[in-house]
């Protein structure tokens, strides 16, 4: 018995990888009151992807072939909400330039001037950074062109002392990298 847990400890490199060391940080974010993001964005998850397979039937049996589309899963982030609310504030003001609540309608030029534009009007791009318990960078996701789909309700309720706001945004992007993967361009 004493050499399963002494050969799990081993494989355990370096204790294990901790899930709270972690930081959130925007760019290319056109909207206010983002200043604090990386302070305020207390959680995050590491999206899956799913590859769609081909079935090709073959003698009676379907054959799996790793088709072209790839999906990726929603980026959702945990913010802590601070009397100020300026993030808060900022996400209605950025949902509302995509799909205005009452009118129906994105703010004028959000897609560029002729509408032919760039989607970086209302894209941000978003860095998911682990760190090693000694304080040294371990992993990074780079998520690009986000823009925001869900905000998350705040619950308030008089029984609930001593804590602090929050909301989960959930996030859809065009793709994520993974920058210590062993990626290389297509062919």
């Amino acid at each position: 018995m004493a050499d399963f847990i002494s050969g799990f400890i081993t494989a355990m490199a370096g204790g294990g990888a901790r899930t709270n060391l972690m930081m959130v940080t925007m760019t290319n974010n056109a909207y206010a009151g983002f200043t604090d993001w990386t302070y305020m964005c207390k959680a995050s998850n590491i999206p899956g992807s799913t590859i769609t397979p081909i079935e090709v039937p073959y003698f009676g049996r379907n054959v799996k072939v790793a088709g072209e589309s790839r999906e990726f899963g929603p980026l959702t982030t945990t913010v802590v909400n601070d009397e100020g609310r300026a993030i808060y504030q900022g996400m209605l003001t950025w949902m509302a330039d995509m799909n205005h609540p009452e009118k129906n309608l994105s703010k004028k030029n959000l897609y560029g001037s002729s509408g032919s534009g760039t989607r970086g009007n209302y894209c941000a791009d978003i860095e998911l950074k682990m760190f090693k318990k000694d304080g040294t960078d371990d992993q990074t996701w780079k998520f690009a062109n986000c823009w925001p789909s869900n905000m998350s309700a705040i619950d308030l309720n008089w029984d609930s002392v001593n804590t602090i706001q929050e909301f989960t945004i959930d996030w859809q992007y065009d793709y994520y990298l993974h920058a210590q993967a062993a990626i290389t361009a297509a062919d």
